[in-house]
């Protein structure tokens, strides 16, 4: 079973602005990898303007939550909004469908992993992190806009001028605890959602309040996914625009969330709005469904005002490109680097907005594998794990 972590964008409340203009993160769960991204917009950095996208992703034993929001611009507060809501989220899908845990559960005996044990950080973790200069990326470049390497307005990640880079690492141990985490009887996704949402639209109220704001200042789109990794059930909500999108094993786009419209389309639903139920989108799939989908995608408008209004046919050539590329990489963290580059070099014409990307793709069983109780023979020893794309 998979340890528990917390990764991504934090509520600012009480803390000040600890937002950063440019967010990667990454995490292993079972047989996928999760990659996070997300990048503030070139008009934003021209106009002296945050990044006021947000993403977060926990785990608890099987369950993943994902969650992605967008500050409505408009509002003066909408960066607060949207971290808040994406903190919330994450931790109020995994209340709806694990256990209150009255104490720890136990863990593999084992051995810290050798990059850990014998030098922090190891020797390729700069590589890992620091520029990685965008390759073709072909299919996964912006659709009708080549990535050029060595070109665009994405920051420097290593020494960026006016600006100072701080991360966190963790490495999580495996629990054996196989049941210590589980909900029972298994939870109805859809209801475990809405009641999420729920959650996160009360806490933006006591936002407000802590800060004497107006719930509006705080508006933010929303958009949430819960996965078990284990028997592949899992739901998507949607409110607002943005996308969750997945992958089929026969290569084709599929909406995941299939959100309704705004019958004026200037008009933003946000989670702000007291009657935010009546848009949102809720929809379970089952593991029969997610087992044909070797990659799912959570984004904000960044990426979907040029990605959903494509034909389908390259519309499945992005996605099939990031996730090949993705799956690709040597690792978690050169997967995560190189997504985030290619989001700051991300080139459309009119689309000047926040990009955040959220990608869950499922690894080949020799890569899962690796993923052993610590303690066994090999799990101290670093390996490759670079997947075939043939």
């Amino acid at each position: 079973m998979n340890g528990g972590f917390a990764v991504g964008d934090r509520s600012l409340l009480g803390t000040g602005n600890t937002h950063p203009d440019w967010l990667l993160t990454h995490a292993a769960a079972g047989a996928y990898r999760i990659v996070v991204a997300s990048v503030v917009g070139q008009k934003h950095l021209e106009l002296g303007l945050p990044r006021e996208d947000a993403a977060a992703v926990r785990g608890a034993g099987p369950w993943i939550a994902v969650a992605v929001a967008d500050g409505i611009g408009s509002e003066p507060y909408a960066l607060h909004g949207a971290a808040q809501t994406v903190d919330c989220l994450t931790a109020a899908m995994l209340r709806q469908v694990t256990r209150p845990t009255a104490a720890v559960f136990p863990y593999s005996p084992g051995r810290p992993p050798s990059h850990v044990n014998d030098a922090v950080p190891h020797a390729d973790y700069d590589r890992e992190l620091g520029v990685v200069e965008p390759d073709a990326w072909l299919a996964a470049r912006s659709l009708g806009a080549a990535v050029t390497p060595g070109e665009g307005d994405g920051p420097d990640l290593v020494e960026p001028g006016g600006f100072r880079q701080a991360a966190s690492v963790g490495w999580c141990r495996v629990a054996c605890d196989a049941d210590g985490t589980a909900a029972s009887p298994p939870p109805d996704l859809e209801k475990s959602l809405a009641a999420a949402f729920s959650q996160a639209h009360q806490e933006l109220h006591y936002y407000a309040g802590a800060l004497r704001l107006q719930e509006t200042d705080l508006g933010c789109t929303a958009l949430a996914l819960l996965f078990n990794v284990e028997t592949g059930a899992g739901a998507a909500a949607q409110l607002g625009d943005g996308g969750i999108l997945a992958l089929t094993e026969g290569g084709a786009a599929l909406d995941l969330a299939q959100p309704k419209a705004a019958a004026d389309p200037t008009f933003t639903f946000a989670l702000d709005q007291e009657d935010y139920r009546d848009v949102l989108a809720v929809r379970p799939f089952t593991a029969d469904e997610s087992g044909a989908y070797p990659a799912i995608f959570v984004m904000t408008d960044g990426l979907t005002r040029d990605l959903l209004y494509a034909p389908r046919d390259l519309q499945a050539a992005w996605l099939q490109g990031v996730s090949r590329h993705i799956r690709s990489a040597g690792s978690e963290a050169r997967a995560a680097g190189d997504t985030l580059n290619w989001l700051a070099r991300y080139d459309v014409a009119g689309v000047w907005d926040d990009r955040t990307l959220v990608v869950i793709t499922r690894r080949e069983s020799a890569d899962a594998d690796r993923e052993s109780v610590a303690g066994d023979a090999g799990a101290a020893e670093p390996t490759d794990d670079r997947e075939s794309t043939g």
